[in-house]
Formats: structure tokens, C-alpha cells, sequence
């Protein structure tokens, strides 16, 4: 969306966007994208029961952090998983983290 529409004024909402025809060329592409990967993964169990989610609720409560951005950098954490994003809201979080979002590299 922000590739397509670099410049804000003008460009449409992104829900009118992925209602769009040009968003289904590019959700095709990142479907296709996603099942290569998804053939060299290996999916695992959460366990989100055993997480101390008052320190999660605490975490969030103190500002500046997303509260499923905390869970799922827990869940990495605990299952010793790379993560696979462009948000920069994981920088700091002690992550391996798999990104083309420069801000994110070392």
C-alpha cells in the first residue's frame, strides 16, 4: 500500500484499497510468497495459557508497546522462533527477526 501510494494526499483509504482489483495482483503475490514459506516451516504450539499475561497487561499498561506485539515476541522467545516481519514495533524486542524494513537490521 505505502509502496503503491508513496504520497499520502490522494491515495485511498487502505480498506477501499484491498477492495481493489490492483490489490488482488498483489495479494496473489504475497499468498504465493507465503506458501513458500509456509512449505519450509514448521508450525508449533502456542502454550499462550502458560504465559504470565499480567506481565503482558503490565508491559502494555506502561505505554508505547502493541499488546499482541508483546505476545508474539514472548512466544518467540519461549519457542526460540525467528520472526517473520516488516513492523518496526519488534526493534528492541530481542528478536531474530527475518525483514526487508531496514530500521529493523543490525
Amino acid at each position: 500500500y505505502n509502496a503503491k501510494y508513496p504520497n499520502p494526499r490522494g491515495r485511498p483509504s487502505f480498506k477501499s484499497y484491498r477492495n481493489s482489483a490492483a490489490f488482488n495482483v498483489v495479494a496473489k503475490e504475497i499468498t504465493q510468497a507465503c506458501r513458500r514459506m509456509s512449505s519450509e516451516s514448521q508450525y508449533v504450539d502456542t502454550d499462550l495459557s502458560s504465559f504470565d499475561v499480567e506481565n503482558l497487561y503490565c508491559q502494555f499498561e506502561r505505554g508505547g508497546e502493541d499488546f499482541n506485539d508483546l505476545a508474539l515476541s514472548e512466544l518467540c522467545r519461549r519457542k526460540n522462533l525467528k520472526f517473520v516481519t516488516d513492523d518496526g514495533d519488534f526493534k528492541g524486542h530481542g528478536l531474530t527477526i527475518l525483514t526487508e524494513n531496514l530500521k529493523l537490521l543490525p
